[in-house]
């Protein structure tokens, strides 16, 4: 793994720290920080990245949108019909 990856890798650690993203999130912001390195990583890299996430289930798209699904409805009583 390349010092890029690494660092893109420990951004993706921070991000998911903080909350939840579906696949295409990750690979967007990834993509925008990649931009900021001397030495950018490849699209084949960034793609090793999320297929690393996914692997280790840092990343569930399923997941995301059961939680995204149940969430207004637990947080705010709100009815199916409102969904």
């Amino acid at each position: 793994m390349s010092p890029t990856q690494k660092k893109l890798l420990e951004y993706c650690y921070y991000l998911l720290g903080r909350c939840r993203y579906t696949t295409m999130e990750i690979h967007r912001k990834i993509k925008r920080k990649n931009t900021a390195y001397i030495e950018p990583a490849t699209p084949d890299q960034l793609q090793e990245i999320i297929d690393y996430l996914l692997q280790k289930k840092y990343l569930n798209d399923q997941e995301y949108i059961s939680l995204y699904l149940k969430g207004p409805a637990q947080r705010k009583s709100l009815g199916p019909n409102r969904i």
